[in-house]
Parts: structure tokens; sequence; C-alpha cells
């Protein structure tokens, strides 16, 4: 009986073995074929196409006020009191800073009495004139007398002219120790404090208006023929973001900076919300001619780096690699010079994923 089993055990045993080995190589023959066999990405298309693309100038600047005006006192002394600071809106007339002005009123008070005895005497003076005179023609005075009180009726109407100037020139004196603002604007780089003694002239703030600004930009000299007075200027500055400002060219600097070798240009923007500031950054664009029509195409579908780049098509359900040279952006599209034609099915969906020969799913197409 144990012979028996013997006898038929080891074939079975050989048989399982078999099996094992067979089933083993079929597994990872699978293994291997799904492991070669690319995962299909499910992308998106749209077909290439043109848009307009205005040729434009881009240049960077800096805004300044339109009209400013520097504040000094037209003589020395002690600051009284500044009633404005920085930032603060003003009118033309508007008192922005008052000297001591002691020394200046007592020049009126003084000024003011010597008009008044000039004007008395003038009266003396003319009423003894006119008694002279008469007594002239009645013959009871020489002609010697009357020419000597007509001298001093000269002199003393010469005396009330001169005391009226000297009045009028002490009260413009005690005026200008209120120094006021010759703008609609707002005071910037106030520099002086109440109490300090200055020197006449000394710049002691500066207003500006900017109901419009300048942007001013520096335009390279192989551009400059290509810029007019009045070209229309497209604004943009980082502090509003996607806002833009519309303004005109408005004055050329007809010489060169020696060192850089460009022009500077004014641009004149209207400011009647006051958002542009003095020393802001901005990005000016000048239309330079009609529009033309270029090939471009979304930023996100193209990958690569300068010199590098390229997009990806959509080729009877394969991503196909295509090189591109690109142009300028043009809002969240970019300009592609060559690489591409009109009509081609660029896709624009996960492209950061793709190979080129890659299978594609189409899932939506524009």
């Amino acid at each position: 009986m144990k012979k028996y089993i013997v006898k038929y055990k080891w074939p079975l045993v050989i048989f399982f073995i078999c099996l094992v080995i067979v089933l083993g190589r079929n597994l990872l023959s699978k293994q291997a074929s799904l492991s070669v066999v690319p995962n299909t990405q499910t992308v998106q298309v749209q077909k290439v196409g043109k848009e307009n693309k205005v040729p434009a100038l881009e240049l960077s600047g800096s805004i300044e006020a339109h009209n400013s005006s520097v504040i000094s006192s037209k003589f020395g002394g002690k600051i009284k009191i500044i009633p404005v600071d920085n930032g603060t809106k003003v009118e033309p007339g508007q008192v922005l800073l008052f000297m001591e002005d002691v020394q200046q009123q007592n020049g009126v008070l003084a000024a003011r009495s010597a008009l008044e005895k000039a004007k008395a005497n003038l009266v003396n003076v003319q009423k003894t004139f006119e008694q002279t005179e008469e007594l002239l023609k009645a013959e009871v005075v020489s002609q010697n007398d009357y020419d000597k009180a007509k001298l001093a009726l000269d002199v003393a109407t010469a005396d009330v002219g001169a005391a009226t100037a000297a009045f009028s020139n002490a009260e413009e004196v005690l005026r200008d120790t209120r120094i006021v603002s010759s703008l609609n604007g707002f005071v910037a780089d106030r520099r002086m404090k109440e109490g300090q003694v200055v020197a006449a002239g000394t710049p002691l703030m500066t207003v500006q208006d900017i109901s419009s600004v300048y942007i001013v930009v520096k335009v390279n000299q192989e551009f400059i023929s290509q810029v007019k007075p009045d070209q229309s200027a497209e604004i943009v500055v980082e502090a509003y973001s996607g806002q833009k400002f519309q303004g005109k060219v408005e004055l050329i600097n007809p010489v060169a900076d020696s060192t850089t070798r460009t022009f500077e240009v004014k641009i004149a923007v209207q400011n009647p919300d006051s958002l542009l500031k003095p020393g802001m950054y901005a990005k000016a664009t000048l239309a330079l001619g009609a529009p033309l029509q270029v090939i471009s195409v979304p930023q996100t579908a193209v990958s690569g780096k300068e010199g590098l780049y390229y997009v990806f098509l959509a080729v009877e359900n394969t991503a196909k690699r295509q090189a591109v040279e690109i142009g300028e952006t043009m809002g969240k599209n970019i300009e592609i010079k060559s690489g591409l034609e009109e009509g081609q099915q660029l896709i624009t969906s996960n492209v950061n994923k793709l190979k080129d020969g890659d299978p594609i799913q189409i899932t939506d197409q524009l």
C-alpha cells in the first residue's frame, strides 16, 4: 500500500510546481505589459486663433504733480504758527504759515501815524495857500509870498503821497507774515516747525496741484521719432491693480540726456479723484499704429524657458510637442510669432503632465 502512494505522489507534486511556474509567468507578463502602456491624460483643447494686437511702446516712469509751488518767506524771522501739515488740502489764498509779526505791526502803526500827520499838515498848508492866493489877487502880498505858499503846498502833497506809499508798503509787509497758497492742491514736503528761525527765501513746504499729473518717462532715441504730442497713452499703476488711466503726450524734451541718450517725455493724465500721487511708479503704453492680427494662446498653455518654449497639440488623440517662438503678453494670452497655425488643436490643460506622444482623451473643446 505504501509503495502505491509513493508511486503516484511525485507526479502530482511535479504537476503543481509546473502550474505555479506557468501562472507566475503569465502574471508577470501582464504586469510588464501594463507598466509600459502610458496613462491616458484627460485634456481640454481649443482652436488656435488670432486676435488684434495694437503696436505699442511700453515705458516705465514716475508720477509728478502737473503744477507745484515752493513756499518760502520774503524775509527772515521766527515761525509763529503752521496750521497745515503734509497732506492738508488747501485752496488759493489759504494761510499756510504765520511768521512773528510784532515788528511789522509796529511798522504799520508808525506808517499810519506818519500818514495822518502828513494829511493834517496838507490841510493846513492848503488853507495857507488859498489865503495867500486871495491876498495876491488883492495885491496885499507879493508874488514871492505866493510862490513860497505854492511850494509848501507841493511839498505837503508830496509828503502825503510818500506817507501813503509807506503805509501801503508797511501793510504789505504785515500781510507777508501770513504766507498763503497760490494753488488748489495738497501740502507736501513740510520742512519746518513752529518756533524755528528761518532766513528769507528758505523753502518751508511745497503745495502740489494734482488735479492733473504727469507720467514722466524716458524714451530711447530709436523710438523717439514715433512719439508725438497729443498721442494717446494708457497708464497703469501698481497701487490700483486692474485699473487703467488715459493720458496724452504733452511735453517732449528735444534734447537727449547726455548719459543715457534717452528723451524725457511727459504724459498728462486727468486726476480728479487724486488717486495718482507724485512719486508713484507707473507704466505707460503708447499706441503706435493700427491693430494687427496675430496668433495668441493662453499663457498657461506655454511651457519651457527662454529660447526653448513649446506647447502641446492634440493630433489623433495624441499629444504632440510643438516648439514655438513667443512675443508680447496680451492680457492673459501671449503672442506666438512662429510655430503654430490658425485652426490647430491646442491643449490648454494638464500640460505639465504631458510628454510628447502621450495618449489623450479630450473632455472639452472650445
